[in-house]
């Protein structure tokens, strides 16, 4: 297994998980406080906030051989990143300094957690690894929405010249 450094591994959930008969109701209020986020920036923050939580609420649940609402919390957080992608274009038309911070979180939040995931991947069985390749992927979609809304490759410069090299070896 691919070992993270310790500020990329996930904390134990803590509160309701998706296995509770009450986690429909952190679902309304955090509904709730999405319809009452007027600012865009603070709303994307929120979703990745969000998104965050049912990743950790995920590993969780994989720990306790809850795959079912494992499963659930990661398709919540594939639809919360989702959200924040297809929303990134139209926030980032206002450069504001706010927006530039959105961005600059959004990127750094998805890259860690596209090495979480990996490595998740890398140590869970097959049946659960394609949850966590998945939730890669979400990761993956934002970095490169980040990019374009940049006006910036999706592979560094330097990366790719370096990839290229390696490929005609």
């Amino acid at each position: 297994a691919l070992k993270l450094p310790d500020n990329l591994n996930l904390p134990k959930a803590n509160g309701i998980l998706p296995d509770s008969p009450f986690y429909p109701f952190e679902k309304v209020i955090e509904r709730t406080q999405l319809a009452f986020t007027f600012d865009p920036v603070q709303k994307e923050n929120l979703r990745l906030a969000i998104a965050s939580e049912r990743l950790t609420e995920a590993k969780t649940l994989m720990d306790q051989g809850k795959t079912a609402a494992a499963s659930k919390a990661l398709d919540d957080y594939g639809q919360r990143l989702s959200e924040v992608t297809a929303n990134l274009p139209a926030i980032a038309r206002n450069q504001t300094p706010a927006t530039q911070s959105l961005l600059n979180k959004a990127e750094e939040v998805a890259s860690a957690q596209i090495a979480i995931t990996a490595a998740l991947n890398l140590a869970a069985p097959p049946a659960q690894a394609e949850s966590w390749t998945g939730a890669g992927n979400a990761g993956k979609q934002i970095l490169d929405k980040v990019a374009e809304v940049k006006g910036e490759p999706a592979i560094p410069e330097d990366l790719s010249t370096g990839l290229q090299s390696l490929k005609e070896q």
